[in-house]
Parts: C-alpha cells; structure tokens; sequence
C-alpha cells in the first residue's frame, strides 16, 4: 500500500537525519517523545501515536522533529488500518507541512503527495483545519508569511472517493429498481393463479351442465 511505504519512508528519514547534531548529548524530550511516536505508530498504536507526535509537532523547538511529526501525522490518518482514519485531517496536516517556511524540499515532496492521497479519499481540496501545530520549526521569534494555496497540488482526475459513491449510488438504484420489479413480478404470478383457478371452475361448469354456461356464471 501506499500509504504503509510512506510511513516507512517519513519515519525512517526523520529518525535517522541529524541526529548528532541535534541531540548529542542523549535522547531529549523531544527526541524521546517523537521516537515514542514513531514506535506506537509502527505497532498500530494509533492513539498513542497521534499523541506523541501531535506533541512533538505542536513546538517550534521541536525543529526536524517537529517537521517529521506533521508528515506522520497526515500518513496516520491516512492509514486504511486506523480505524480513527480522517483523510481530511490528512489534508490539513499536508497543507500545513507545505506552509512550513523552514521545510526541505524532500518533504514538500512527500507532503505534496499525501495531500493528493487524502483528497483521493475524499478530503476537501480547500481544507485547512486548526491542528494546533506550529507555524515554523527554526527561528522560532521571526513571523510566519502567509503563503499562496493556489500552490497546493491539484488531483488529476476524479478522486476515487467520488468514483465509489457514485457507484454506490448506481448500485442502490439497480436495488430498488430489481425490489420494484421483484413486486410486481410477484403481483403478476398471484393474478395467474388467480386466472388458472378461474379457469379451471368455468371448465367444470362447461362439464357439470352439458357444454353451456349461463349468463350468471360468466
């Protein structure tokens, strides 16, 4: 699945750059936190995966911690497994990873393409909800830039949320459609049993009184 490789790929990028120069001196909170987050979304721990990381994410210190965090996060709620699984919180999160004035390029590509997966299951394209993440991940005192979402990737065909419900829909017409005729199929076998057994008394009057019927019997 896409998605499972995604994962794969954020988590294993994040845990193993800069690590040194970050934190040489041992596992800070932050470290500690993120690893957390890392390891309980690996297991299908998703609660306590979005916990950790939501915490992570929401700190500007949390620096290339806190930029891992919000990519794992939109993956996590990507995940078919998550029963929890929200694609437009998925969006929200790529959305405000692509806003980050401090990301790398490799993370907008990454970004980019969740944003497109959660819009194909059925994400709005202009969401962005409160996450309560940070704005920036270095320079943590400079402001923040508004930043152009026209830039934000378009889906290149009908996402296939929208395929599936229309299909739904065409589904539970033939439904209705075949109940309907199964009524009325099963109105016109009553009537026929109704017609043979007509049948069959007039054949019986014709044979009780000599081959005529009377006007009363017709």
């Amino acid at each position: 699945m896409r998605v499972t490789r995604l994962v794969s790929l954020v988590a294993a990028g994040f845990l193993t750059a800069g690590c040194a120069g970050l934190f040489p001196s041992g596992p800070s909170p932050v470290e500690s936190r993120f690893q957390a987050g890392t390891r309980a979304l690996e297991s299908g721990e998703w609660e306590q995966a979005r916990e950790a990381l939501a915490e992570v994410a929401s700190r500007c210190e949390s620096g290339e911690r806190g930029r891992g965090a919000i990519l794992l996060l939109s993956t996590l709620e990507l995940d078919a497994r998550n029963p929890d699984a929200d694609p437009a919180r998925a969006a929200s999160f790529a959305v405000r990873y692509l806003m980050l004035p401090d990301a790398p390029n490799e993370g907008h590509a990454i970004a980019r393409t969740l944003y497109v997966l959660a819009i194909d299951q059925g994400a709005p394209a202009d969401l962005d909800a409160e996450l309560g993440t940070a704005p920036r991940f270095s320079d943590c005192e400079q402001p923040v830039d508004s930043v152009d979402r026209s830039a934000l990737p378009v889906h290149p065909g009908t996402p296939a949320a929208l395929v599936l419900d229309s299909l739904r829909a065409e589904r539970d017409a033939h439904q209705s459609r075949a109940a309907a005729l199964a009524d009325t199929l099963q109105t016109v076998r009553s009537r026929v049993v109704e017609l043979e057994a007509e049948i069959e008394r007039i054949r019986d009057l014709l044979k009780a009184g000599g081959g005529t019927v009377s006007s009363r019997d017709r």
